[in-house]
């Protein structure tokens, strides 16, 4: 976990790292349906998807959620 501090915000940032790519897909997947709140595309990753605060995205072993202000 990273967290990140400025006048603009604050961010922290978790790294899942999983054994296989298909493992990263598949908690991606599940946190997806649990949580999302918006589907709305980034240019991150491989799919991401929103809820409330939190942002997700998933590639290859990695998934990465975002946590912090607007």
């Amino acid at each position: 976990m990273q967290a990140w501090n400025s006048p603009f915000g604050n961010v922290r940032a978790t790294l899942f790292e999983l054994a296989y790519p298909a493992s990263a897909y598949g908690f991606f997947t599940l946190r997806r349906k649990a949580e999302a709140t918006s589907l709305q595309p980034s240019s991150i990753g491989a799919e991401s998807f929103q809820a409330g605060n939190r942002r997700y995205f998933w590639q290859s072993h990695y998934v990465v959620r975002l946590e912090g202000d607007p």
